[in-house]
């Protein structure tokens, strides 16, 4: 009524989320929504509810805000929203964008917060084009969704081509075709790959050389490996890189526990635990080693069992779910859970197991099940096929891994011995991945 314009609240959604050509009232809609939220923020700051009404009607109408919008305050975000409400507004900001440069940075984001399979299907509907990012984005993103030899084939062909686009191109391919080696069980060429990246002078001032100490932790040895990931810590810490440093010391927290060392290794998950919360969506990382340096002291206890449970409530990945899922069965082993309580955590993890591309997880969850049928609820057949399954996986050209140690006789060494006492096959879950550096390429 007179120079006042009354709109329902949900009308004023409605119109500002449809057809941007949705004509004069679908503008005047999306002007009152979006001056209403940006002076919230100026009185306010953002809030978990505004950042996500903002996030909805930028998706559509201007996506490029969207995306400015989510790397300001990712920090926010992974820490206080669900990783999946993003799926839905990064595709309509995806399908609203022109531009392929625009649509190349939503596939970053969607890859950087974790939404893999969202990524991949948004980059296969790009040209393809001799594009530092975009080649960069395949390789990384062909590995996260377990097509690892596809990955692992395109990495070598734009290392050979000298595709002249610098020695960080070259580092970042460098590294993801290390990771698929270690996924596809190459022990030996993911070693090689490694000691070539540390070996080279002129990756050394490139922020993803530390990604290659940190990722020692898939190359070599338990022990072996503990240096270069304090070095990665060091080389992180300098460059007040908060992420990777917390990531750098989750890996060393690992390396330390196998070891033995499992107090230092308490203590430095507890002392990175806030700051590792508030850099990713990944929590059950941190929930799951909890739980695992926690087996590893023989504590099969609530404590563990609220742990692992909260793991599986944000793991998202096959793999994950499966260091998940060998957490339960070395609970059942250590607290001798009945068959019937035990069948339905077997029947998940293989079918999980199917679709995992990883040997050495294979191999992990086949000695629990070897473990659990041979010493809480005995039986002869199917502890020997366990057995036999988990036998037939090596790990290394030489020597024993350290999962040897329960299936091998007299196969206990300084890699294996800490598991051993353990008395069942404790799962980690560490860092190999990284963000791309998309503006710097």
């Amino acid at each position: 009524s007179g120079e006042t314009l009354r709109i329902r609240h949900a009308s004023v959604i409605d119109s500002a989320l449809g057809d941007p050509g949705g004509g004069f009232a679908a503008d005047i809609a999306y002007k009152i929504l979006k001056d209403h939220y940006l002076e919230d923020v100026r009185a306010r700051g953002y809030s978990v509810e505004v950042l996500l009404a903002l996030m909805k009607i930028y998706a559509r109408r201007e996506p490029l805000e969207a995306a400015a919008l989510l790397q300001q305050q990712r920090p926010k975000i992974v820490r206080r929203i669900p990783m999946q409400l993003f799926a839905p507004l990064l595709e309509r900001a995806f399908d609203a964008e022109e531009h392929w440069e625009h649509k190349l940075k939503f596939v970053n984001l969607a890859y950087e917060i974790g939404l893999h399979d969202l990524a991949f299907s948004q980059l296969i509907q790009l040209e393809e084009r001799n594009d530092a990012r975009y080649l960069a984005l395949k390789c990384l993103l062909l590995n996260r969704t377990d097509r690892n030899e596809e990955s692992l084939e395109l990495c070598r062909n734009l290392l050979s081509q000298q595709q002249g686009h610098g020695s960080r191109f070259e580092l970042i391919v460098s590294l993801v075709k290390m990771i698929c080696e270690r996924t596809l069980n190459r022990t030996d060429n993911c070693r090689e790959t490694y000691e070539r990246i540390i070996a080279d002078k002129r990756f050394k001032d490139h922020p993803e050389y530390g990604i290659a100490l940190r990722n020692s932790i898939v190359a070599l040895p338990f022990a072996e490996s503990i240096l270069p990931i304090e070095a990665s810590v060091a080389f992180f810490d300098a460059r007040g890189d908060m992420k990777n440093a917390c990531q750098a010391r989750i890996s060393l927290a690992i390396q330390c526990a196998r070891t033995g060392d499992t107090k230092r290794a308490m203590e430095i998950v507890e002392t990175v635990r806030e700051d590792f919360f508030q850099t990713t969506f990944e929590h059950h990382v941190i929930y799951l080693d909890v739980a695992s340096i926690r087996l590893l002291d023989s504590h099969a206890d609530e404590t563990v069992e609220l742990l692992v449970k909260k793991a599986l409530s944000t793991a998202s990945s096959t793999f994950d779910k499966l260091a998940c899922l060998n957490c339960e069965m070395c609970l059942a082993i250590l607290g001798s859970w009945s068959r019937d309580r035990f069948l339905p955590v077997e029947e998940e993890t293989l079918s999980m197991l199917a679709v995992e591309p990883d040997p050495k997880v294979a191999k992990r969850c086949y000695t629990n099940l070897f473990l659990y049928y041979r010493d809480v609820a005995p039986d002869e057949t199917l502890a020997r096929k366990w057995r036999d399954k988990a036998a037939t996986i090596s790990t290394r050209s030489e020597g024993y891994d350290e999962l040897d140690c329960f299936i091998v006789e007299d196969a206990i060494n300084e890699e294996n011995a800490v598991m051993a006492r353990a008395g069942c096959a404790v799962p980690f879950l560490s860092y190999w991945h990284f963000d791309l550096p998309f503006d710097d390429l």
